[in-house]
C-alpha cells in the first residue's frame, strides 16, 4: 500500500511540475532569427511619450517597439548607431538623412508622417517600417 501511495504522489508531483514549466514557457517572449518578437501573447505598453519632463526617447523606442512586436534592444542599438540616440540628428557624411533613425528625405516623404526631426514621429515611422525593411538599417 505504501508503494502505491508513493507512486501516486510522485506522479502527481511530476504532472504539477510539467504544468508549471509549460506555463512559464508559454509566457516567455519568443523571438525569430532576426530578433523580432513572434506575436503569441499580448504585450502592454503605451504608444506615446509620458507627459512630463523626465520622458526619455529610450522609453519611447521601447514602447513603440513592443507595440509593433520588434525586439526593443535591436531598436535601441540602431538608434544609438544611427544618431547616438538623437545626439546627431543630421547625417555627418552629407546625405539628407535626419532624425534618430536617419531617414533620407525621399523615404520620409514616401512612408512617414509628421516632422522627421520630431523624436516621436521618427520612432513611430521606424517601428512602422522596420519589420518590412530591416535591411534599411544595417548600421556598422
Amino acid at each position: 500500500m505504501k508503494r502505491k501511495t508513493k507512486i501516486i504522489i510522485n506522479s502527481i508531483l511530476a504532472i504539477l511540475m510539467f504544468i508549471l514549466l509549460g506555463s512559464v514557457w508559454l509566457y516567455m517572449p519568443k523571438y525569430n532569427e532576426k530578433g523580432i518578437f513572434i506575436q503569441n501573447q499580448p504585450q502592454n505598453a503605451t504608444t506615446s511619450l509620458p507627459e512630463h519632463n523626465n520622458a526619455t526617447i529610450e522609453q519611447a523606442i521601447i514602447n513603440y517597439s513592443i507595440d509593433n512586436n520588434i525586439n526593443y534592444e535591436i531598436s535601441l542599438a540602431i538608434a544609438d548607431c544611427e544618431s547616438k540616440m538623437g545626439k546627431y540628428k543630421y547625417n555627418l557624411q552629407g546625405s539628407s538623412a535626419k532624425g534618430i533613425f536617419q531617414f533620407i528625405d525621399s523615404t520620409w516623404e514616401n512612408y512617414c508622417d509628421g516632422d522627421v526631426l520630431n523624436d516621436e514621429d521618427n520612432v513611430r515611422c521606424f517601428t512602422k517600417l522596420y519589420k518590412s525593411h530591416p535591411s534599411w538599417w544595417l548600421c556598422s
